[in-house]
């Protein structure tokens, strides 16, 4: 095998050490191919839009919802970046190396709630109004998130709540740069195809 540089797929927040496996698996993953290849570029992107994919599917299907209850009315902070320029980074990165080792965090141009971009969803896709949001309390959800996570294939466990309250957000100068633009606000991309 001779690959000379390696772009690796990561996730925003990836740490070795973090609470949470997905998390903690992706930064196992990054320290890993840092330690066998000889150039190494990684990617970090947000919670990516782009239709087909498993996550944002289950947006796209509770922004649907007239009522959604939501875990602390889903005020998490969330930066959402598209598809197609997450593409565009990462075949950047891949003709044109960075030194070995760099990090580009892959965000969207704008910062929301959990709740807001639900809204947007469902006003840009369904041409709907805004949802009523409920308040669902943590301390009502942590004693069901053992078994959530065995039900919903863990979109709903301890782990997923934990990514949530710290969020997902970081700068994206990086990605810009990389991209040669600034990028897109989450209300630029998200429409109905």
């Amino acid at each position: 095998m001779n690959i000379k540089h390696w772009v690796q797929l990561s996730a925003l927040g990836a740490d070795w050490q973090y609470p949470a496996e997905f998390l903690a698996s992706k930064g196992r993953g990054d320290n890993a191919v840092l330690q066998i290849m000889p150039s190494v570029n990684i990617a970090r992107p947000s919670v990516i839009y782009g239709r087909g994919g498993a996550s944002c599917e289950l947006f796209i299907k509770l922004a649907k919802l007239p009522i959604l209850g939501l875990p602390e009315k889903g005020n998490f902070a969330l930066q959402p970046v598209c598809v197609n320029e997450v593409a565009d980074g990462l075949a950047k990165m891949a003709e044109n190396p960075m030194p070995h080792g760099t990090i580009v965090n892959m965000t969207g141009g704008e910062v929301l709630s959990m709740a807001q971009y639900l809204t947007m969803m469902r006003q840009n896709l369904h041409h709907k109004p805004p949802a009523k949001i409920l308040n669902i309390p943590l301390s009502l959800i942590k004693p069901f998130l053992p078994i959530s996570k065995v039900l919903s294939n863990g979109m709903l466990s301890p782990d997923s709540i934990k990514m949530l309250q710290d969020g997902n957000i970081a700068d994206n100068g990086d990605f810009a740069c990389l991209l040669g633009h600034s990028p897109q606000a989450a209300n630029a991309f998200v429409r109905e195809k």
